[in-house]
């Protein structure tokens, strides 16, 4: 009996550790980054900021940031959402950056898609308050939202939201010409897959 039982928990043992190595030689799991929330184009990319997982990429292993790969003084080249993976084409240095920050005042609520990270279309209609306006137009194409400043109406008894966006260097000035011209701005969020 008691050689049985010897042999049977060999057997048990045996078994486990069989499956173990089976398990580890097919583990091709690697350390990677992901955002633990959402950096926006622009924003410093700091390793103490960012989450590790272990993940199995296949083919992809070598698209992501992996720990100890970030640069000194790297920045975000693009949104990378809060549980996303840190893709390495996301991060760079300020130079590759060609984007400005601008602060812009909004009448009315926001759309329920302009969160920070977010692309948007900026719209103009013309003057504020003027009844004799054109048709509106898209004055920036896919500016980014940075963050939504503050609600200047809970103060100021408006309905004016400003928000923080990452426009391209090349929209600056006729954004600036709107704001100081008192245009209407509204932010349209960028749908995927649309032109």
């Amino acid at each position: 009996m008691d050689v049985r039982l010897l042999m049977g928990a060999g057997l048990v043992i045996a078994s486990m550790a069989g499956v173990w190595a089976v398990v580890s030689a097919s583990d091709r799991s690697v350390a990677v980054y992901a955002a633990s929330s959402t950096v926006v184009v622009g924003d410093p990319i700091d390793e103490a900021e960012l989450a590790i997982v272990h993940v199995s990429l296949g083919d992809a292993e070598g698209l992501y940031l992996v720990p100890g790969s970030v640069a000194d003084h790297a920045v975000a080249t693009r949104t990378v959402f809060a549980g996303e993976l840190v893709p390495e084409d996301a991060v760079g240095a300020a130079r590759d950056v060609s984007r400005s920050p601008v602060v812009v005042s909004v009448s009315g609520r926001l759309p329920e898609g302009v969160v920070a990270g977010r692309e948007v279309d900026v719209w103009t209609s013309g003057r504020a308050g003027e009844d004799d306006v054109g048709p509106p137009s898209v004055l920036v194409s896919e500016a980014v939202v940075v963050r939504i400043v503050e609600e200047e109406g809970l103060v100021s008894g408006s309905a004016d939201v400003s928000v923080e966006l990452a426009v391209p260097d090349g929209a600056v000035a006729a954004v600036l010409a709107a704001m100081a011209a008192d245009e209407a701005l509204a932010l349209v969020p960028v749908v995927a897959g649309t032109e």
